[in-house]
């Protein structure tokens, strides 16, 4: 996929919503924390640490946006392994995003789900 596709869903997005500032392209990467990197990296494999355990992490280079000016980010991160199957999940009655069947209010709008709605 190349850039142009990769940053195609925040095509609308001209300047920073918040205080009007010009944007920049980057990546969200997520090793041992979410950070901003300025350009792609190779994905690779990598051991991280939680507790007493050990356990593998992948880099992901998740295309977001960046103001220059007050440094707010956008990003979309969307996992194709872990996705929630659509039988669990509901459309909020607000802002019509997918959220957890059994949610009592949205984690986007924070609108309070009515009880037995299902998608």
């Amino acid at each position: 996929m190349n850039e142009s596709e990769e940053f195609s869903k925040y095509a609308t997005v001209q300047r920073c919503p918040v205080c009007d500032g010009e944007i920049g392209k980057g990546y969200m990467t997520a090793i041992r924390g979410i950070l901003w990197d300025d350009r792609k990296r190779k994905r690779h494999f990598v051991w991280g640490w939680s507790s007493a355990l050990v356990v593998p992490f992948y880099r992901q280079n998740v295309p977001a946006l960046k103001c220059k000016k007050c440094g707010l980010v956008i990003f979309r991160y969307e996992s194709g392994r872990a996705a929630t199957p659509d039988a669990y999940l509901k459309k909020c009655v607000e802002c019509n995003m997918k959220i957890p069947i059994a949610s009592d209010y949205c984690p986007l709008c924070g609108a309070k789900q009515k009880q037995g709605v299902k998608p």
